[in-house]
């Protein structure tokens, strides 16, 4: 069953909390430019206004994992907002301008296109032209707000490189 609050008065008699059914709501977070997936965004599942009587289903936080997928699985009925982070929401010093409203429990194939902002691409190469892989790189903030934090990474088997420069790697 899904998680639920209610709030209870002392003397209150009687009471009758509904239980619902546990549903999910997931998908898969993709590069809007390139459409590769996106590893490790925080996606924050908010419940819509529900009447005051009825306080409704709890939120959830998952992260997305290597494939970009994501499942929040114990939610109760209704429509959620979801909201892109990288990281803690208390702070949410780096939250992504993409909010998704009115998702409804029970859907679990979203496809949400993510805005991660500039990136550096390229191809590390030989004398001869040819890729070279496993090359380890970094890239650290030159004073410009762009770029939050320093950046690693390898490139890939032909060479190839990407990173981009605001948000999340």
């Amino acid at each position: 069953f899904a998680s639920v609050t209610w709030k209870v008065e002392p003397g209150d008699r009687d009471l009758t909390i509904p239980l619902h059914r546990a549903l999910p709501i997931g998908g898969v977070l993709v590069d809007a430019v390139t459409g590769t997936p996106v590893e490790g965004l925080a996606v924050r599942l908010q419940p819509m206004l529900q009447p005051r009587s009825d306080p409704g289903p709890s939120g959830a936080i998952v992260r997305s994992g290597p494939d970009g997928r994501f499942i929040a699985p114990d939610l109760g009925p209704g429509s959620y907002d979801l909201r892109l982070g990288t990281s803690s929401w208390d702070e949410c010093i780096r939250c992504l301008p993409k909010t998704v409203p009115d998702v409804k429990a029970g859907t679990v194939d979203l496809r949400i296109e993510v805005d991660l902002g500039p990136s550096i691409q390229g191809r590390v190469v030989d004398r001869d032209g040819n890729g070279i892989p496993g090359v380890t790189f970094s890239l650290e903030p030159s004073g410009k707000p762009t770029l939050q934090g320093t950046r690693k990474g390898r490139t890939g088997p032909d060479g190839e490189l990407g990173v981009h420069v605001r948000g999340h790697p």
